[in-house]
């Protein structure tokens, strides 16, 4: 499980505000599938800022299979 915040330190241009523009928070499984693979299945939240437009909630599914070298 993780999380993490996202802040710009300035205003942009082209509409990027500055203040907390990005929270995401991580949930998920990892596990070996062999001696040198391993599968991960887990869920993102990522709510995004905006300042030109509605505010932006995204769900995300993962999986991943890795395999070390």
């Amino acid at each position: 499980m993780s999380g993490e915040a996202l802040i710009a330190l300035n205003s942009t241009d082209w509409g990027a505000a500055r203040g907390l523009d990005q929270l995401r928070g991580f949930i998920g499984l990892n596990g070996p599938i062999g001696r040198k693979q391993a599968i991960e299945l887990g869920y993102l939240n990522q709510s995004v800022r905006r300042a030109d437009a509605p505010d932006q909630v995204n769900h995300v599914g993962l999986l991943a299979v890795s395999h070390r070298f």
